[in-house]
C-alpha cells in the first residue's frame, strides 16, 4: 500500500529528515518500526531483502515534523554500501538484540559511519528487552560504557511488548528536530481532529491491523 499525505495548508512544514534503521540481521528492526508507527507486532519473521523507505509525520504543537524512516536489510556492513545509500542521512539508528555478537556487529556499524559519514548522528537501540532476563548483563553495562564514551545516545526497548518504544523515538526527534521539551510528540492517527484539519501518513505496515 503507498503513503498517501494530507496536510492543512495553514500549517508550518518542516523539509521530511532521513532516518535510517540498520544494524544486525534478526535484532527486529522492521518490528521495531512497526511498533512505532503503526503500535502492532506480528510474531512470524520476514525477511527484509531491499531497502524500504516509509514516509511519516508527527505533531509537535502545531507544527508538524516530516521524517522518512529507511528500513535498511540485511546487507554485510561495509564502506561501499555505507557511501552508496547512507549519504544525506540526518540520523542512524543501530539496532542490536541481547547477544555480545549482535553487539559486536552494532558497533561496526557505528565505526564505519564514523568513518564514512562522521556528521551523521547515531543512535544505539538494544531491542528484545523482553528476552533480557536470559543473558548475563554484564556485558550490557560495558556496552551502555563504550556507547558512551563513543557519544551514541543508547535505547532499551521491546517491539514484542511495546516497552519504551514510543519514547525512544521520541526522544530521538526531539534530539534530530532540536526540540527541547518535556511535552509528547503526537501521532497524527491518534488525534481526533476533523479530518481535514488532520495529517495523515499511512503505509504499508498498517496494513497488518485495523486502524
Amino acid at each position: 500500500m503507498n503513503p498517501y499525505i494530507q496536510v492543512d495548508a495553514s500549517s508550518p512544514i518542516q523539509l521530511p529528515k532521513k532516518i535510517v534503521i540498520c544494524g544486525c540481521p534478526y535484532s527486529g528492526k522492521t518490528s521495531l518500526i512497526r511498533r512505532f508507527l503503526c503500535n502492532s507486532f506480528v510474531e512470524e519473521y520476514s525477511k527484509t531483502n531491499s531497502i524500504d523507505v516509509i514516509p511519516s509525520s508527527i505533531f509537535f504543537g502545531e507544527v508538524i515534523i516530516h521524517y522518512n524512516i529507511w528500513d535498511f536489510p540485511n546487507w554485510e556492513i561495509n564502506k561501499d554500501i555505507v557511501n552508496r545509500y547512507m549519504s544525506k542521512t540526518d540520523a542512524a539508528v543501530v539496532v542490536f538484540d541481547n547477544s555480545i555478537e549482535s553487539y559486536q556487529y552494532c558497533l561496526k556499524w557505528i565505526d564505519v559511519l564514523h568513518q564514512v559519514y562522521p556528521e551523521t548522528r547515531i543512535f544505539a537501540i538494544q531491542n528484545k528487552n523482553d528476552l533480557i532476563k536470559n543473558y548475563d548483563n554484564k556485558w550490557i553495562i560495558q556496552c551502555i560504557n563504550e556507547l558512551k564514551l563513543k557519544e551514541v545516545p543508547y535505547y532499551q526497548v521491546s517491539s514484542k511488548s511495546g516497552y519504551n518504544v514510543k519514547n525512544c523515538f521520541n526522544e530521538i526527534l526531539k534530539k534530530l528536530f532540536d526540540i527541547s521539551t518535556t511535552t509528547p510528540l503526537i501521532d497524527p492517527l491518534e488525534t481526533q481532529e476533523v479530518p481535514e484539519k488532520k495529517y495523515y501518513c499511512k503505509n504499508w505496515f498498517c496494513s497488518y491491523q485495523q486502524l
